[in-house]
């Protein structure tokens, strides 16, 4: 698969594995026009408005080759010495000049940054404060790409160290530090690309998850709340074999990262 023509999203992907440098693989200029085009063809999903399957599964492509190049910056976890080189500014770089933007938060919060690490704060009950952003978060247009990574500290009654860092990562597809889960999962080489896309969406100054599922009010619950948010469990007991495709919410945007993103 690896030799098989960039002429999809797919075949980029699948061209990616081995490289060394992944950045410079996708910078070609065969699998840089793949991305450009498939990303025009997107453009409806900078918006929040329903959208077909197939338009998901598309954008579900797109976010696997992200994945794979954030490998790059990720700390390998069980000795994984895999050699993947990718610098935050080369990867910033590709994604901006097809048209996404990268968006620096001031303060955590968990639509737009995953944890990376976890100091711990003395207060046990310390609301989680932002220590330093790893890697910025990509926004197209009102839809979010991808988290930001961060570095943060919080009180261990409100962010296990342990639980936060080492939990099954949910709607991710390949990482090096830590387990990861999708919905591709365990299905075969074709059937795992009909997997859509997460939506997440700044809809002026409100924050909408996961828009394409639907949850009954009535069996919501906060650890359903925990793992939509953070996507992954930040308390223990950690939730590895939990389902949360299905959970959606709305929140207010907090007042801290209103104005966060330019005007429409």
């Amino acid at each position: 698969m690896g030799h098989e023509p960039p002429d999809t999203v797919r075949a980029v992907y699948h061209s990616l594995a081995g490289e060394r440098d992944p950045i410079d693989k996708a910078r070609a200029p065969a699998a840089h026009a793949v991305l450009a085009s498939a990303l025009a063809e997107l453009s409806p999903l900078r918006a929040w408005a329903p959208a077909d399957p197939a338009t998901l599964f598309d954008a579900y492509a797109i976010h696997r080759v992200d994945a794979w190049l954030r490998q790059g910056f990720q700390r390998p976890a069980h000795g994984d010495g895999r050699p993947i080189d990718v610098t935050v500014d080369a990867y910033v770089d590709l994604w901006r000049g097809l048209g996404m933007t990268p968006v620096a938060p001031r303060v955590f919060h968990p639509f737009f940054v995953e944890i990376v690490d976890v100091e711990p704060d003395p207060d046990p009950a310390a609301a989680p404060t932002l220590l330093e952003l790893v890697w910025p978060c990509l926004m197209w247009g009102q839809m979010l790409f991808a988290r930001a990574g961060g570095r943060i500290r919080a009180g261990a009654d409100v962010i296990d160290h342990q639980v936060a860092c080492t939990s099954t990562l949910y709607w991710a597809h390949v990482r090096r530090d830590r387990p990861c889960q999708d919905l591709s999962t365990g299905w075969g080489s074709n059937s795992q690309w009909s997997t859509r896309f997460r939506r997440d969406y700044v809809d002026g100054e409100l924050l909408r998850y996961n828009v394409d599922a639907i949850l009954r009010p009535a069996t919501a619950t906060a650890r359903d709340d925990e793992l939509l948010r953070y996507r992954c469990s930040v308390r223990a007991p950690a939730l590895d074999d939990a389902f949360p495709y299905d959970c959606t919410a709305v929140e207010p945007m907090p007042p801290a990262l209103l104005g966060l993103l330019p005007p429409r």
